[in-house]
């Protein structure tokens, strides 16, 4: 029996290990697509901006509207990103702790 739970624990330690490698992939190019999003839109909203029509300052400013929420989906994501690094390294009296730390007295 217990070659058996030993069967089954690396079973479960490979599925962890795959998961994870197949997330990374995931969050890699999501990252890379939202990346792309936000430049694609900048483009536009420049693009937009040299054209004085009064009808295409609605255009602009939903243009502008879209681009500044993929910002904020961005800026989410480097938040949520922080907070992971803070869990894992964080307030242990590291040296990472401390430039964290230091960061925020400026």
């Amino acid at each position: 029996m217990q070659n058996g739970t030993n069967n089954n624990l690396n079973d479960v330690l490979r599925n962890i290990e795959a998961c994870g490698s197949k997330l990374d992939r995931w969050n890699s190019k999501k990252w890379e697509n939202m990346r792309k999003d936000i430049k694609t839109r900048r483009l536009v909203v420049s693009l937009a901006n040299r054209d004085t029509s009064e009808m295409n300052w609605k255009q602009v400013g939903k243009l502008k509207d879209q681009l500044n929420d993929s910002l904020k989906v961005e800026e989410m994501y480097w938040r949520q990103r922080s907070k992971t690094d803070w869990l894992q390294k964080g307030d242990m009296n590291s040296r990472f702790f401390h430039q964290k730390a230091s960061a925020r007295r400026i």
